[in-house]
């Protein structure tokens, strides 16, 4: 009897302490979902200001009318960007990588955004190399690096191309300037890379018409690997 009395007393005892432990980690739960809910609904604001600055389809559509844009931010926000603009009967495409993914990366590629909306309306910049360089001067004094060792080295990988409508010719630039794109190997490459985003853009859209919006279809993935492996020598 002592034993059973012992038992139940101590059982009870028990319960009453998965009661608070139980009550307990429900009020932390709550408390991180709150957090998580308010840190998500102000990354998700910074999104629409991300892509308010990123050039719209119909701004995009009178600067280049036959394109499209795929564009898919592995969180929210993106450490990546494009932009385009039309300066001078040249339309100007870029495409960047900045360092950093998700909210860091994104604070990279509005500074991107911003400094290419600034540089391309100055009248005297009239070369894709002077764009790349201003950009890079730009992105170093806003950021205060002076180059010294162990420095963090914030920046951005970026393609800066320049299409003349009249010649029908298309320029990369660089830091030197600009090279006309003539080579055979990196026409083929260029095409190629055209050709898989056709079939993603393509499939996408099938993807979408059939309810699923949130992976690039297989078969196109498989497409992609197939481009690059025919690349490699």
């Amino acid at each position: 009897a002592l034993i059973y009395l012992f038992v139940k007393q101590y059982t009870r005892y028990l319960r009453g302490v998965i009661r608070e432990k139980t009550a307990e980690i429900r009020q932390q739960k709550d408390e991180i979902e709150k957090i998580n809910e308010e840190i998500t609904s102000s990354i998700k604001y910074a999104e629409r200001i991300q892509k308010a600055i990123v050039p719209t389809y119909q701004k995009a559509s009178e600067v280049l009318p036959e394109h499209f844009v795929l564009w898919r931010p592995r969180d929210i926000v993106s450490g990546d960007f494009w932009w385009m603009t039309q300066k001078n009967g040249l339309v100007v495409i870029v495409a960047a990588d900045c360092t950093g993914h998700g909210v860091p990366g994104a604070f990279m590629s509005m500074l991107g955004l911003t400094f290419m909306n600034e540089i391309c309306t100055k009248p005297e910049v009239q070369h894709s190399g002077e764009v790349l360089n201003l950009l890079r001067t730009y992105i170093i004094n806003s950021l205060h690096q002076t180059g010294k060792t162990g420095e963090q080295k914030d920046g951005m990988d970026i393609s800066l191309c320049v299409y003349d409508k009249k010649t029908k010719t298309l320029k990369l630039g660089n830091k030197k300037g600009t090279r006309e794109f003539f080579n055979v190997m990196h026409a083929k490459k260029f095409l190629q890379t055209v050709e898989v985003a056709s079939k993603i853009k393509e499939q996408l859209l099938d993807s979408r018409r059939h309810g699923n919006d949130n992976e690039i279809p297989r078969q196109a993935r498989d497409d992609e690997t197939a481009t690059r492996s025919k690349k490699e020598p």
